[in-house]
């Protein structure tokens, strides 16, 4: 049976919801002048695209003369999870020698997974001659790139909301200590599809979280102001 668009939003409704539900709320709240706010819509983007690459690879996945597709869209989800994390330490890193050195784990991983395969002979992913998915060998590489990601997310996280609470800083470390969890349970297999879902509640937060902090600042310089001008 051919996999429709009404039988995905069946099949993954709630990260549809979610996903426009996100959008619905950065463009409700474009004037105000968040940090980072560019870094948010790209992985706002990056979230749509996941999206549509699902919908491909469930269309591809009973169909053998589709195998070319439903390779490239799964190596696409293999790249997405540590993209995604990337942008989220971007968020909080305002350096930009350290960005650009951020995305070089990354290139590393997108090289290993596209071009590796051809290069050393080892496989992310391949499907068998009943079209079976077989993972690879490479398929631990994106796996440790994100891990590594997660990491670092965990000291930005604590550095950039050291000003704010402790409360914040805790939230951040049960959404590092969740993403971890879910990585491990996808990467073997004891669950699927449930990463997505992380990230998406992941970059809810951050947007939260940095519309908390950009408020406070506004209410902070706010109040200096009236201090300076009472104490004129």
């Amino acid at each position: 049976m051919e996999f429709t668009f009404l039988e995905f939003l069946r099949y993954d409704f709630p990260s549809v919801l979610l996903v426009c539900g996100l959008v619905v709320l950065m463009l409700t709240n474009r004037k105000n002048k968040l940090p980072a706010v560019f870094t948010l819509w790209i992985m706002t983007i990056i979230m749509i695209l996941s999206l549509f690459v699902e919908f491909v690879c469930k269309w591809s996945e009973n169909d053998p003369s589709l195998a070319d597709i439903r390779y490239l869209t799964t190596i696409i989800k293999y790249l997405i999870p540590p993209t995604i994390l990337m942008m989220q330490i971007m968020v909080l890193v305002e350096n930009k020698v350290m960005r650009w050195l951020l995305v070089i784990p990354n290139l590393i991983s997108a090289l290993a997974v596209t071009v590796g395969p051809g290069v050393t002979g080892l496989t992310v992913l391949s499907f068998s001659k009943e079209y079976y998915f077989v993972e690879g060998p490479l398929r631990a590489f994106p796996f440790c790139v994100s891990l590594f990601y997660l990491f670092v997310l965990v000291i930005a996280s604590l550095r950039y909301f050291y000003d704010v609470t402790s409360g914040y800083n805790t939230i951040i470390m049960y959404l590092a200590v969740t993403t971890v969890i879910s990585c491990m349970l996808e990467y073997f297999g004891i669950v699927s599809g449930i990463v997505k879902y992380v990230q998406i509640v992941d970059i809810y937060l951050y947007y939260f979280f940095l519309n908390f902090v950009y408020q406070a600042r506004i209410r902070e310089e706010s109040l200096k102001k009236e201090l300076a001008l009472t104490q004129k």
